[in-house]
């Protein structure tokens, strides 16, 4: 108490240090306020300088911070920055929400991109706020310590990628250097050992842990090596061979792990050839082309009018979301023989590969999909089967495209009993053509892709980045184009199809 009355004394007297702000008999200002926090955690740090216990006694809440905190304190110029941040993202009464918080454009852009884990974000949070309750609320000093923790946690990171990474060997500790860790292959670790470290105690890894915990990936993608949608597509389609629902098993963690080596496997295989011989083009024969279209097309549409008409007597959802397994080998066959067969009236051959946005345009109804995750979330966006009386009623897909923006929207219908309850739900967003190798043929193919916006439906409108449902479909191979006709393939799994 003493020590305590003799810093209040000297700061909220005229003559002391802190005489120059603004006080009252009833208490001090924030600037102040601030100076006295820093000397009384002053005291504090010496205590712990000549005390070793107490340097591993319990951090502190709000009221503690560290010698980065009091630096940032000081420094007019972040502080005035981030005080203009505070007073954008907070409410009237000077206070920040933890949804607030979180929903701020530098948050949410670390979090997208994969250099902070929700998991992290909450260990901040509930290391600055004085209660660990998402209800407790941030002010301006306690918002300045979270941004310093934040910060600290990068350069953390920066001190880990410049030392040597240790991997554990039999009887010892091998020291690997930096150079031989970093490599084209997300495989340089056994799968085992590298699913522990990302799960720790727990027994799967879901997608934020696999960003924020794997470090030869999250460099992939620093790279540019690898996609932000690929990663999504491929632990989608690795989910499915997961027997725990809420991420990642040890067995799907190694076929994620081995499908993304493969990926590098097929460029490396695909720049030697290069290297020796231009990679060959598809091809239009000379020769006329007969009039009408293809047998196998004509199969096709058939067979998927057929199945149509089934699952509308029988009550099955509509475009193979609830198709059979029979129905589904069916129809892959018969796609598998149009894309053998049938080339000649495929544009991607016509044009020899030169496909571009005026080619896509236009509105094209889903007719068919095999794709597990559709069927599982019963549509695109899964709002069907959460919707008391509510199931999918079918989907289209919107291209437009002009000099300076692509569009996209998809619009689908939710049939809801009375069948006046029904409505739309609408998702738009950008989408682009993009050339690369395909994972299957590793021959040059047109990749659609895809980056959701917004989701709407009836009052409601969300942001669709972390609309989970809507991830498979951001990726698709263009395989089959004419006039009337699209169908793109999984980008990871030659047994997921989209026909439009």
């Amino acid at each position: 108490p003493t020590e305590v009355e003799e810093v209040w004394s000297k700061y909220s007297s005229d003559g002391g240090s802190g005489g120059s702000s603004s006080s009252n008999d009833n208490g001090v200002a924030f600037d102040t306020f601030v100076q006295i926090y820093q000397e009384i955690d002053d005291l504090f740090e010496e205590e712990d300088d000549n005390d070793e216990a107490a340097a591993s006694s319990k951090t502190t809440t709000t009221t503690t911070t560290n010698t980065d905190d009091n630096t940032l304190m000081n420094d007019e110029e972040a502080r005035a920055e981030l005080e203009a941040i505070f007073n954008v993202i907070s409410t009237a009464d000077g206070s920040l929400s933890k949804e607030a918080l979180r929903n701020w454009d530098e948050i949410e852009t670390l979090i997208v991109d994969g250099m902070l884990g929700e998991d992290e974000f909450d260990e901040l949070w509930q290391s600055t706020v004085t209660d660990d309750d998402d209800k407790s609320r941030l002010d301006f000093a306690a918002f300045m310590v979270f941004n310093s923790k934040l910060d600290n946690l990068f350069d953390l990171v920066d001190d880990d990628d410049n030392e040597d990474v240790e991997t554990a060997v039999e009887g010892g500790v091998e020291s690997i250097a930096e150079d031989q860790v970093a490599s084209a292959s997300a495989t340089t670790a056994d799968a085992s050992s590298v699913f522990a470290s990302i799960a720790g105690e727990s027994e799967f890894v879901t997608k934020e842990s696999l960003l924020s915990s794997w470090d030869e990936l999250k460099e992939l993608i620093s790279d540019g090596d690898i996609m932000m949608e690929e990663v999504e597509q491929i632990y989608s389609d690795s989910m499915s061979k997961s027997n725990n629902s809420e991420g990642l098993d040890e067995t799907a963690f190694e076929a994620l792990q081995a499908t993304i080596d493969d990926l590098f496997e097929e460029e490396d295989d695909s720049d030697d050839k290069e290297k020796e011989e231009e990679v060959p083009q598809p091809q239009s024969t000379a020769q006329a082309a007969p009039t009408g279209p293809a047998p196998f097309k004509t199969d096709l549409l058939r067979a998927l009018d057929l199945f149509a008409n089934n699952a509308q007597e029988e009550e099955r959802l509509a475009c193979g979301l609830e198709s059979t397994e029979r129905e589904d080998k069916l129809v892959l066959n018969l796609v598998g023989q149009l894309l053998e067969e049938g080339q000649r009236d495929n544009m991607l051959f016509q044009k020899q590969g030169n496909i571009d946005t005026d080619d896509v345009v236009g509105t094209w109804r889903l007719l068919y999909t095999t794709s597990s995750a559709m069927k599982f979330n019963q549509g695109l966006s899964g709002i069907g089967g959460s919707f008391p009386n509510g199931k999918f009623g079918g989907l289209t897909q919107s291209f437009s495209a002009n000099k300076f923006m692509s569009d996209v929207e998809y619009k689908e219908h939710i049939e809801v009993t009375p069948s006046s309850a029904s409505f739309d739900v609408t998702v738009d967003g950008n989408w682009e053509l993009r050339r690369s190798i395909s994972l299957f043929t590793g021959q040059p193919s047109i990749v659609v892709a895809v980056e959701p916006s917004r989701v709407m439906y009836g009052p409601t409108s969300t942001k669709a980045d972390h609309w989970k449902s809507l991830g498979p479909t951001n990726i698709l191979d263009l395989v089959y184009l004419d006039e009337d006709l699209r169908i793109m393939r999984g980008s990871t799994s030659v047994d997921t199809i989209l026909i439009f």
